[in-house]
């Protein structure tokens, strides 16, 4: 019975618990759907957004998805886009605006009501970008790349990849544009375009991409040839040159007012142009041109020509320098090596030379005081200021004027003191040795001797030895090497000396390369190359008033051997007028020009006489006996220009006498700025030193 009892209660409490346990769940299942978390929102295109979010609850009947418009969701209006069925948890929202701003809640509700909104979440669709792009390769070597504009677009930005990974924008075209060239393409190459749109609200997305495929570029046209300059009236200058190629799209022709440093297009011709009027060249400057052939990838050389504006003047001798033999004794061979001259004060020039006539050979001197030629402590007479005792050869003498106007000579040779390389300079009364001489005569293979002076008027040395180029300073005590040698053994000659801030620059040639080192003040610098290898020889560089460097030689680079120039600016050699290029300050094709010389006018114009060796010979006058002139060109700030008739025939054309050789010039300018040439000439019996001064129109 107890147990009987017992076991009824238990079954009592346990229909209790039950009933306990309905009746909650009665209550439970009266709430609402659990909210929504995890909200999110991701711009799939300026009219599409996709929203998600995470679903918490089990008995929703679906999902309220709720959207606002504006810039801040505070106080905006949202309305219901979307009602779903239960269990979903994306919604796409599409036929948007491109560049709003747009806000969106969500929200689950069910049979007992809606849940708690989600957290806000905010975005903003992108401006509309550009559709159907595409590129097209020209006929002419540009791209065409074109594009259908964006709705809302103010402007576009096109974008370009030649590897279809990084791009660099290269150009804008404003609305409603939709198409843009590019002009700056290589060929052989691929090219990827995109666009993007661009508005106050910012940038779209880019564009799909469009790729071109440039083609192989052809061949440039052949250059024209023969250009020619004729001055007309006023200001016409008529152009005309040869046309070489038969596949040009068109001719550029270009001016240059400042001898080359910039040019300007002055036409852009048809193919098959043979001609151009310019009728606005200045009437007073000297002018370049140049012409050369284009197609759509590419040009030819240029030819260039120019207006030479020839300076009004005479070249004259003074009196007798360039009749008979000269300065030289008549009918004596008055020549070994080249004649040299400079300019002293109150228009003095000094002129030596080596007087074969006299055994052995010695080294004479006149000077032109402005009236006549005198010689300076015997410098004239036998033995000239050599004095050379037992030498049966002096040769190379060059001459220099100190800040006092006095000349100093170097030269090989001999005399009481012994043989080798001697320096000597006129104190005002007499010939004074330099030291016992700058090097004994074994150290020595011939090929030329340079001499410079430095600020305090003490002689530099360079000469061609045994081993190279060498370069001696005077101290005033004693001779000493500046630093080691420099160039080949045996093979490096013709040194030409000049002073940069009171160091030394030699220039040389070897195995027909010119070289130009400079002394730092501890060692030999290499100074940058002037030509190419294998096409320079004979250098000769001066300094002007400001300190500047300059360089001249003979280069075969063109085809046949012409005078060019360069300027040395501090940190690189730079032209005049294409004068360290192509045919040089020369330009004269098919002629051989030889051993140039060069100095600078007190202006800072540099000056250059050469000879010509070949090319057509001039007639003598009141003769038919060709000889090889001596031609001299200035600087006049804009181009190179002729000193009366030195540009065309020469300066010694009208020289009387057999057929022969004009040699080995030298020039200097006087106090008043007029340039005097003296070389060594055949064509008068045993020879003879020439020398003509400039005298300029009134």
């Amino acid at each position: 019975m107890e147990l009987f009892e017992k076991l009824a209660a238990s079954m009592a409490f346990g229909a209790l618990l039950i009933g306990c346990t309905d009746s909650q769940r009665k209550r439970e299942s009266a709430l609402p759907p659990a909210p929504p978390t995890v909200l999110a929102a991701q711009v799939l295109s300026p009219q599409c957004v996709w929203v998600t979010w995470n679903d918490r609850s089990s008995d929703e009947h679906g999902f309220h998805i709720e959207r606002a418009m504006g810039t801040a969701p505070q106080g905006l209006l949202f309305e219901r886009v979307r009602a779903t069925g239960p269990n979903e948890t994306t919604y796409v929202d599409a036929g948007l605006e491109p560049t709003r701003t747009y806000h969106y809640r969500v929200r689950a509700f069910g049979l007992h009501g809606t849940s708690l909104y989600t957290e806000t979440i905010s975005v903003t669709t992108p401006l509309e970008p550009a559709t159907n792009v595409s590129a097209a390769f020209l006929p002419d070597a540009r791209v065409n790349v074109s594009w259908t504009p964006g709705a809302g677009a103010w402007s576009f930005v096109i974008e370009r990849s030649t590897d279809a990974a990084s791009f660099s924008a290269i150009a804008s075209q404003k609305s409603p544009g939709s198409t843009w060239v590019d002009s700056n393409v290589s060929a052989s190459t691929t090219y990827t375009y995109r666009v993007r749109s661009v508005s106050e609200d910012g940038r779209s997305t880019t564009s799909a991409p469009a790729t071109v495929v440039t083609p192989g570029p052809p061949p440039p046209p052949s250059a024209p040839s023969d250009l020619r300059a004729t001055r007309g009236a006023g200001a016409t200058v008529t152009l005309s040159w040869r046309d070489n190629s038969t596949d040009e799209s068109g001719f550029d022709v270009e001016r240059s007012g400042d001898g080359g440093g910039t040019w300007v297009n002055a036409a852009r011709l048809a193919p098959g142009s043979i001609s151009y009027v310019d009728a606005s060249a200045p009437d007073s400057a000297a002018i370049l041109y140049r012409v050369s052939a284009t197609n759509a990838w590419s040009r030819s050389s240029f030819t260039t020509t120019g207006i030479e504006r020839t300076e009004p003047g005479t070249w004259t001798a003074l009196q007798g320098s360039a009749t008979g033999a000269g300065l030289g004794r008549p009918r004596v061979n008055s020549w070994i090596s080249a004649p040299s001259i400079a300019a002293g004060a109150s228009g003095f020039l000094y002129v030596v030379w080596v007087d074969g006539g006299d055994y052995p050979a010695q080294v004479r001197l006149l000077k032109w005081d402005g009236t006549t030629w005198v010689a300076l402590g015997g410098s004239n007479s036998t033995g000239g200021l050599s004095q050379s005792a037992g030498w049966t050869t002096t040769f190379h003498p060059i001459v220099r004027t100190d800040s006092l106007g006095r000349p100093v000579v170097a030269y090989w040779g001999g005399d009481a003191q012994g043989g080798g390389l001697l320096v000597k300079r006129w104190t005002g009364v007499a010939w004074e040795p330099v030291g016992a001489g700058v090097v004994g005569v074994g150290d020595t293979n011939g090929n030329g001797v340079g001499l410079g002076l430095d600020a305090s008027d003490q002689p530099v040395v360079a000469w061609s030895c045994r081993d190279a180029i060498r370069v001696r300073r005077w101290n005033g005590a004693a001779w000493n090497d500046v630093g080691a040698s420099v160039g080949s053994a045996r093979h490096a000659c013709r040194p030409s000396v000049a002073l940069v801030a009171d160091q030394p620059v030699v220039a040389w040639h070897e195995y027909g390369s010119i070289h130009v080192h400079r002394w730092t003040g501890e060692a030999w610098s290499a100074m940058p190359a002037v030509t190419r290898a294998g096409d320079g020889q004979s250098p000769a560089v001066a300094t002007d008033p400001a300190g500047r460097l300059g360089i001249c030689w003979t280069d075969n680079s063109s085809g046949s051997w012409q005078i060019r120039f360069k300027l040395w600016d501090g940190s690189a050699w730079t032209e005049l007028a294409g004068s360290g290029s192509g045919r040089g300050v020369t330009d004269m094709a098919g002629s051989t020009f030889l051993t140039p010389a060069l100095v600078f006018d007190a202006a800072g114009r540099p000056i250059v006489a050469a000879q010509m060796l070949s090319g057509t010979p001039q007639m003598l006058s009141g003769t038919t006996n060709p000889v090889d002139p001596i031609f001299v060109r200035r600087w006049n700030g804009s181009a190179w220009s002729g000193l009366d008739n030195s540009a065309t025939t020469g300066i010694n054309g009208d020289n009387p006498g057999p057929s022969g050789w004009t040699l080995c010039p030298s020039i200097a300018v006087d106090t008043q700025g007029r340039p005097a040439v003296v070389w060594y000439d055949t064509t008068v019996p045993g020879c003879g030193i020439y020398l003509k001064k400039w005298n300029p129109a009134p």
